[in-house]
């Protein structure tokens, strides 16, 4: 999504536009008198995802405005959880220098309170001393990723060391609410890497300085680890191809029913992932609820 605001240059876009004809103000989603600001880094940003979240019979005149944001020295990573539909879920880490790409939800007191439900597990935090650019966009209206100076005094730029992702945005926030898990996130032991975060390979990022990982290539790893053992850390890992060519897609869907059937199963290897958790530190977090 672009948007581009009359005040900010000079022209309207389609996403003003969009949310003014159903009642929005992008302005005034900035700021926190109606909505609170949270960022949707994983499946909260998805229509199915919300639409379960909120069903239709509860929440009828439910409107959530789902926008594209670039947030600075962030990266999304695999937390030590596999959930209960199967997905090895998601969280925020630290990462000096990463740019990624992901979205924010602005949400009613209602609203949060129903997210707040849903999110156990995960503490809800706020997050300080941020670049968080909100609805960037470039001329051909996507996200402009590109290392190249500023190209006039307007532009509002990520820039690191130097290096810089060159785009508008609709905003540079400083400060969001973030649903992170209260374990953090998964370190896993590569035998060649060392202990590390594994960043989602689905979600966009520039300077990517941790391993990335499909949502496939990392739970076949993690049931390739899980199966040597039976109790205890896991031992060292191969690279992720070194294992998805070894496992069958057939094996790895009979593990995941297995898991979603069996919730006393599931529970042992969460703790078993929990061995290798990194807790988040970064010190501009403040904790608002402890789940």
């Amino acid at each position: 999504m672009r948007a581009k605001n009359r005040n900010y240059f000079g022209q309207r876009s389609s996403a003003t536009d969009f949310a003014a004809a159903h009642g929005m103000d992008l302005v005034r989603l900035s700021r926190e008198e109606l909505f609170w600001p949270v960022l949707a880094i994983g499946s909260n940003a998805g229509p199915e995802q919300l639409r379960r979240k909120y069903p239709l019979q509860d929440f009828p005149d439910c409107v959530i405005p789902v926008v594209q944001v670039a947030l600075e020295d962030f990266d999304v990573v695999y937390a030590p959880y596999i959930a209960t539909y199967g997905s090895c879920t998601a969280t925020l880490e630290h990462s000096p220098g990463t740019v990624t790409y992901i979205f924010i939800t602005y949400l009613t007191g209602p609203l949060m309170e129903r997210m707040h439900a849903t999110e156990g597990g995960y503490n809800l935090c706020r997050l300080l001393g941020l670049r968080l650019h909100v609805a960037p966009w470039s001329a051909d209206g996507n996200v402009q990723r590109e290392n190249n100076q500023m190209r006039n005094a307007d532009d509002k730029t990520c820039a690191k060391e130097g290096l810089q992702v060159a785009f508008r945005s609709f905003e540079i926030r400083d400060w969001v609410y973030q649903y992170n898990h209260k374990l953090g996130c998964i370190k896993l032991p590569f035998k060649e890497l060392g202990g590390s975060p594994v960043a989602i390979a689905a979600i966009p990022a520039e300077r990517r300085t941790f391993p990335a990982a499909s949502q496939v290539q990392m739970l076949t790893t993690l049931m390739t680890a899980l199966d040597k053992t039976h109790e205890g850390p896991l031992s060292p890992l191969p690279a992720f191809g070194d294992v998805c060519e070894k496992i069958s897609s057939k094996a790895l869907d009979d593990w995941l029913l297995h898991l979603i059937k069996n919730s006393t199963a599931r529970s042992a290897i969460c703790k078993r992932l929990s061995l290798h958790a990194q807790m988040f530190f970064y010190p501009n977090c403040e904790v608002i609820a402890d789940m």
